[in-house]
């Protein structure tokens, strides 16, 4: 199987093996583990959709951690509208994009 690394800035989305879902900007990769930056939790919403929350409450927010591979089980690049919005809620700039002819 054909590893994947993941540049550095790219925003990844993470299934754990626990079922938690971790959305994060990646910093680097080692092979065995990612270093990510402020990761943020995604929770599913009753009424449709997704919010985001830390993952952690006691720690000093915008950190950098480490998380093993062992511990996922399926990773891949976010999907634009979820990367646009964790950028947004990650450093406050907002993605414009200009619109498009939708064919059908």
């Amino acid at each position: 199987m054909e590893k994947v690394f993941y540049e550095a800035g790219s925003i990844v989305s993470f299934k754990l093996i626990n079922g938690e879902e971790i959305v994060a900007k990646m910093e680097h990769d080692d092979g065995e583990q990612w270093v990510i930056d402020q990761p943020l939790l995604v929770v599913p919403l009753r009424e449709g959709g997704i919010q985001f929350a830390p993952p952690m409450m006691s720690v000093v927010p915008g950190q950098t951690f480490r998380l093993s591979k062992r511990q996922v089980v399926l990773d891949n690049l976010s999907a634009e509208q979820v990367a646009d919005h964790y950028r947004k809620l990650t450093t406050g700039i907002e993605t414009v994009r200009k619109p498009g002819i939708i064919l059908g």
